[in-house]
């Protein structure tokens, strides 16, 4: 139901209204988390918690469950797709690294199997998406520093690691291709990251300065302002493929 409501909002045209709407709905999801017995809530790494498999799951699937909805909150409210807020990097950031801690301990947890690959594309991948525009966007896409560095470069390359590792995914799954493009491009959003070309303030300054004004930049159109779609589908992760920061970079 809390889900269904955020996706509501996206229809509400009125900002302000829309703003309104997203705080009640959050201190309604808040509240039920709340509500939770303080055993049934993962609060800090997946790896200290204590139980049975059956346990472990639920404590990852409820904590993931709430993050969503708050990522589909923050979602409704982003301006431009291309300039993710400091509060749904947050978000995206805490979602990517339970997600991610669950794939890792996936040996631990009941639910391992046709339901790991299930909550990756619908947790991880939102979430690296946003994180991927996120690092692309610069030195100033988290004016607040809300969010740590080298821990979203460590769970995006654990992440594509484990896809590409083959263990998680079969090719002739369903969701192999989806996986196997996500992958590919958050590698080569690393890739761009890594070298040092995004770690000086002062260059990336003028590299984001140059990008802005070149015809590529222009031109490029995130998934998000074409479709209005909010799902990082195969369209997403190609589209961010095409990004002229990562292009630039070839």
């Amino acid at each position: 139901m809390l889900k269904e409501k955020a996706l509501e909002l996206l229809k509400e045209n009125d900002h302000g209204e829309r703003v309104r709407q997203a705080g009640l709905l959050q201190a309604e999801a808040q509240g039920r988390w709340q509500e939770l017995p303080s055993r049934f809530q993962l609060q800090g790494a997946l790896k200290s918690s204590r139980g049975s498999p059956i346990e472990r799951d639920f404590l990852v699937s409820a904590r993931l469950n709430h993050l969503h909805v708050d990522f589909l909150i923050q979602l409704a409210l982003v301006h431009r797709m291309v300039e993710p807020t400091a509060e749904i990097i947050d978000v995206a950031a805490k979602m990517l690294n339970v997600a991610v801690e669950s794939i890792l301990l996936k040996e631990q947890l009941a639910n391992s199997g046709t339901g790991l690959i299930w909550r990756i594309a619908y947790y991880c991948l939102p979430a690296a998406g946003i994180i991927c525009l996120y690092l692309l966007k610069g030195p100033d896409g988290d004016p607040q520093g809300t969010v740590s560095m080298p821990k979203l470069i460590q769970d995006l390359s654990v992440l594509v690691a484990q896809i590409e590792s083959g263990s998680l995914v079969l090719v002739e799954d369903p969701n192999h291709a989806l996986l196997a493009g996500a992958a590919q491009t958050i590698q080569s959003v690393l890739a761009r990251v890594l070298p040092g070309n995004l770690r000086s303030s002062r260059h990336a300054q003028s590299t984001y300065a140059e990008l802005g004004q070149s015809e590529s930049s222009l031109n490029w159109q995130p998934w998000y302002d074409d479709s209005g779609s909010l799902d990082f589908d195969p369209d997403f992760w190609s589209n961010l493929a095409v990004h002229p920061a990562l292009l630039s970079g070839a």
